[in-house]
């Protein structure tokens, strides 16, 4: 029985059972292959919290703006660099010159993403038992909502 009644009062009672290792293990694999698969879905999450699907178009920014600065701002920028001069009411070097400040900024995050991503799959992949795949979790699920509070309050 899962309760008791003992002394007019319902008692909860638990049997422990020593699982045989196999199944210990079993477990354990499949505890870490979903553990994974959420560390990959969370990142998912933080850059589609932070670019959706416009990292073609910021890319395609960022290359065109470097390419204006490797020409010495000389010449005529590419038109995303352009039509975000205009919006700003900035000049094209200006606006290079903050798509690329930006665009550092976010690959430096990416950075630090892609090894925290990293960490925590190596932390899961190699722990021994459950709470080791918990606490490498725990730690994921911090450094995620950091980092998403961190980046789409600067967006």
């Amino acid at each position: 029985p899962l309760a008791a009644l003992a002394g007019g009062r319902w008692v909860a009672q638990y049997d422990v059972v020593d699982l045989p290792p196999d199944e210990v293990a079993a477990r354990l694999i499949e505890l870490q292959a979903q553990a994974l698969a959420q560390v990959d879905a969370d990142t998912d999450g933080i850059y589609a919290a932070v670019i959706g699907n416009k990292q073609s178009e910021y890319e395609a920014a960022e290359r065109q703006a470097n390419e204006f600065a490797a020409a010495g701002f000389v010449g005529m920028a590419g038109e995303l660099v352009r039509c975000w001069a205009e919006i700003k009411g900035w000049t094209d070097q200006a606006a290079a010159e903050d798509i690329i400040s930006e665009s550092t900024a976010w690959r430096a995050a990416q950075a630090g993403i892609r090894t925290a991503r990293l960490t925590a799959k190596e932390q899961i992949r190699t722990a021994a038992s459950a709470q080791a795949v918990q606490a490498a979790l725990g730690e994921w699920a911090a450094f995620r909502a950091a980092v998403i509070a961190q980046l789409t309050e600067e967006a």
